[in-house]
């Protein structure tokens, strides 16, 4: 076959190690209010905290397509109560009660913050959308690929669907070379986003049972299909906090990892999903994937969206009143060849 080249719990936090999501510091159920804050509060990103690698992206020139953003309404349109009469966010007193009116971002990491702050999108947080889409194929994001490693090869980076229609069923093929340019072997995974939108990226895992020393070249293919289902991704993604992995904060997680075994002092990442959709998120999830300081993707999870306080997964997501949320508890056991910590995490609110 041959492929053409192309291409609920406690919020408190103590530094380093305990790293809450900027906006954080929120207890019990009284987040239905106030959990909202943590979207706005990613506008500030100190330098120390997690952050995506500044990205260069988007299109210009001849052949550009211009697509809408599947943008939410600003925490400002849906809650004017949370802001004061100068337009500043105030804080609830347990967080200090000082009035947020916003941060200059660290030098470097403007274009960072800006894909952060400027837009609240449905069902996805991160960089790398654009809404400039430059072809009718759905292509591999090729500076966001990471391959080789120790042992068998394995890639894994971003597509991202240059469309401008809904696509599904997204399957990546990696035609693995010798220095010869002689086939190896042919590896195929599907994206785990579906729908993915116009101008929208995704996460892939690709995998061979091929020693990674002897891949000298990868000459990509991605073959779209239909959307395979009708459940929507119009959901608002709220970060809460992460603890690095062995991190020494103790922190109360109830049921929320069922019957998981993740052994001692696993990476956690905690946060909850709330649907804007006219129709509920069957069995919905969220992808993650961390982007390393160079760009390239570092690690890709999936964990399901459960019910907040039992850890029973949510066979749906309702749409949205203030108060329903379900809610997702990611865990890493083990550093999985890469320090997580320091990395923001993108995100995909996902249904099947």
């Amino acid at each position: 076959m041959a492929i053409p080249a192309e291409q609920r719990v406690s919020r408190s936090s103590t530094p380093e190690e305990w790293a809450p999501m900027p906006g954080s510091g929120l207890s019990g159920r009284g987040r239905a209010g106030w959990a909202a804050v943590a979207v706005v509060l990613l506008a500030v990103i100190p330098a120390s905290s997690p952050n995506w690698p500044v990205v260069q992206d988007g299109a210009t020139g001849a052949g550009v397509e211009h697509v809408d953003l599947p943008e939410l309404p600003s925490l400002h349109e849906r809650s004017p109560e949370l802001y004061d009469e100068r337009d500043c966010l105030r804080v609830p007193p347990d967080d200090g009660g000082e009035a947020d009116c916003g941060a200059e971002p660290p030098p470097g990491e403007v274009d960072a913050v800006a894909r952060v702050t400027d837009r609240n999108l449905a069902g996805f947080r991160g960089p790398h959308y654009t809404t400039d889409v430059t072809s009718d194929e759905v292509v591999v994001l090729e500076p966001t690929v990471r391959t080789g490693g120790e042992g068998n090869w394995v890639a894994r980076g971003l597509v991202r669907n240059e469309t401008s229609e809904d696509v599904g069923q997204v399957t990546v093929h990696a035609q693995l070379v010798d220095e010869q340019g002689a086939t190896l072997s042919i590896a195929s995974a599907v994206v785990p986003v579906d729908p993915v939108r116009p101008g929208e990226p995704a996460p892939f895992v690709v995998d061979a049972d091929v020693p990674a020393d002897e891949v000298a070249g990868v000459r990509w293919a991605v073959q779209p299909a239909g959307v395979s289902t009708d459940s929507p991704r119009e959901a608002e993604l709220l970060l809460h906090w992460l603890r690095s992995h062995g991190g020494s904060r103790d922190v109360a997680v109830g049921n929320l990892l069922g019957d998981e075994d993740v052994g001692e002092r696993p990476y956690l990442l905690f946060g909850s999903v709330r649907n804007h959709a006219d129709s509920s998120i069957e069995r919905p999830a969220v992808v993650i994937a961390w982007l390393g300081p160079d760009g390239r993707v570092l690690h890709v999870a999936e964990t399901p969206v459960v019910q907040p306080g039992s850890g029973d997964r949510l066979p749906e997501l309702e749409p949205a009143m203030p108060q329903e949320l379900g809610d997702f508890l990611h865990a890493e056991p083990a550093d999985p060849g890469a320090d997580l910590s320091g990395r923001m995490p993108m995100l995909w609110v996902v249904g099947s």
